[in-house]
């Protein structure tokens, strides 16, 4: 896989899970603003790593 697709497509889903946080803020409150954060925060995380 070219290395600059996959951290485009790590921040990508960074950014729609940011979005996608919103939504679960809406739905569970403050736990599923926590939980859509870490996970955004995983995939930012790996696309670091992927651009090193």
């Amino acid at each position: 896989m070219n290395r600059k697709a996959a951290v485009f497509a790590c921040r990508l889903t960074g950014w729609v899970g940011l979005a996608v946080t919103l939504f679960l803020w809406q739905l569970y409150g403050w736990i599923g603003c926590l939980i859509g954060l870490v996970g955004s925060l995983m995939w930012f995380g790996l696309g670091r790593l992927f651009d090193r």
